[in-house]
């Protein structure tokens, strides 16, 4: 009966102490929090607002920029009819840009052509004439070139390192589909395959388990490549756990050399008076234990990633 007394009160400790864990971890997270609040505040305190909407038009944003938002949720009430000043300037400008240029930019990176009418309307709305026509021309002829000469190998690579499916038909540009563009799908395949065969060959140089432990080890910096393999992070956490481990080891042997040679402990420095012999005897029997346990557990590591 008393044994089982003892463990609810056992339970409880550990509840209480859960719980305490909690609040602590709570606090901290509204104290990151509340810093990251004021850090909004301050930035929609000293916010030139006509200048925020001036750089939202001038990218070509619609909507107001999410500052805005932010600011009303922190409660501090952004200049709407500044922002809304500097946004049709903006909006102007780039209405004013030159599309000719603008469409054969975009169809020779083989990039779907801009919704004109879209545009049209949003530049009538500020006054600015757009060159729909010059723009759409400027596009397609672009596009025919980009699309006659496309190096499907290239784009089986890039679909491959873009991690989508083997599939050539989904690799087209977006500015090719509207052309009618076949894909070579002999070339396709081979840039896609021959991208994933220098990819395993990366993760067999680079991310076996003994390479990975060794970078781990030696201090150097964890391969995120190698997160696609079952080991990458934990052989990396155990060679940092080997070169703690081994510290720890070197510190405790050069307190043994010491202790046997002068008869008293290396942390105490110089003026030290030698142990008692019993004591000198309980000390080697300590600093021993803890260096066979230590030779073990490193052991222990090497052996699993080798």
């Amino acid at each position: 009966m008393r044994k089982g007394m003892n463990t609810d009160t056992d339970t409880g400790k550990d509840s209480v102490s859960a719980m305490r864990r909690g609040l602590g971890l709570c606090v901290l997270g509204l104290a990151v929090l509340s810093s990251g609040c004021e850090t909004t505040k301050k930035q929609c305190e000293g916010t030139d607002w006509e200048q925020a909407g001036r750089s939202d038009g001038a990218s070509g944003l619609s909507a107001p920029g999410s500052l805005l938002a932010r600011c009303d949720a922190e409660g501090v009430a952004p200049d709407r009819t500044a922002y809304d000043r500097g946004h049709r300037a903006g909006l102007v400008q780039w209405c004013g840009r030159d599309w000719y240029t603008q469409g054969r930019d975009d169809g020779s990176r083989g990039e779907a052509a801009q919704n004109m009418a879209h545009i049209q309307a949003r530049c009538t709305a500020v006054g600015v004439a757009v060159d729909a026509a010059g723009y759409q021309m400027a596009h397609r002829q672009s596009a025919q070139t980009y699309c006659s000469t496309l190096d499907w190998r290239a784009v089986g690579r890039r679909q491959f390192e873009a991690g989508r499916p083997a599939d050539a038909q989904t690799a087209i540009p977006a500015a090719c589909v509207p052309l009618g563009v076949r894909p070579d799908t002999y070339q396709f395949h081979a840039g896609y395959d021959a991208a994933r065969s220098e990819k395993r060959d990366r993760l067999e140089r680079q991310c076996a388990p003994r390479v990975v432990f060794d970078a781990g080890r030696q201090g150097r910096s964890y391969e995120r490549l190698c997160d696609e393999t079952p080991h990458g992070r934990r052989a990396h956490d155990g060679g940092r756990e080997h070169a703690r481990l081994d510290k720890e080891l070197r510190a405790l042997e050069a307190e043994r050399v010491h202790l046997n040679s002068t008869g008293t402990l290396l942390r105490q420095g110089r003026q030290a008076q030698p142990l008692p012999e019993a004591q000198k005897a309980s000390e080697l029997q300590r600093l021993n234990g803890r260096i066979r346990e230590l030779m073990l557990r490193m052991d222990d590591l090497a052996r699993q990633f080798r």
